[in-house]
């Protein structure tokens, strides 16, 4: 019975990580910044599962906590101060002017596709790959089975304390 309780421990304290988890992607979905200040979208973090303790087929466990490789969310609002900007592709004169001429990680492409990625990105601001739907529902997932799990702890519980009962 006790392996019961033990069972259900691990799958609670890996669903109250999976919870904590969804709610800082929910926190941060119109983020369009890093923690330093780059301009960096936040990243969608996911829980790693498997099963429990080594030797132990019983249980789970949270072995990682990895970010989504998911590609950012593409808004256009050229008048955000994130907005991606031409200075970004191209390089800048003495003066700070933009040229006509592609900064040098961009040298590889030929004209056609340089034109076509600029095109494609100016005047967009990127948003983390969090899909606030997507997130309410795994969060009521993992509520349903952190209730359930509370649910085996009782009934746990009262089968060991009846038992006591009888034997006592």
């Amino acid at each position: 019975m006790f392996q019961t309780m033990d069972l259900s421990a691990s799958a609670l304290s890996a669903e109250r990580i999976r919870l904590n988890l969804i709610a800082n992607n929910l926190a941060n979905a119109n983020t369009t910044r890093d923690a330093h200040g780059s301009r960096a979208p936040y990243r969608r973090l996911l829980a790693v599962f498997e099963p429990g303790r080594e030797g132990s087929p019983l249980g789970v466990r949270v072995t990682d906590i990895v970010e989504s490789d998911e590609a950012p969310r593409l808004q256009f609002d050229p008048n955000h101060p994130d907005a991606i900007k031409a200075e970004e592709f191209y390089k800048l004169d003495a003066r700070g002017q933009i040229t006509s001429t592609p900064r040098d990680e961009y040298a590889a492409l030929s004209q056609e596709a340089f034109r076509r990625m600029v095109d494609g990105k100016l005047g967009y601001v990127e948003y983390p790959n969090v899909d606030p739907v997507r997130e309410m529902a795994d969060a009521v997932l993992a509520s349903r089975a952190y209730e359930a799990n509370v649910a085996v702890l009782q009934t746990t519980k009262t089968l060991i304390s009846q038992s006591l009962r009888i034997v006592a």
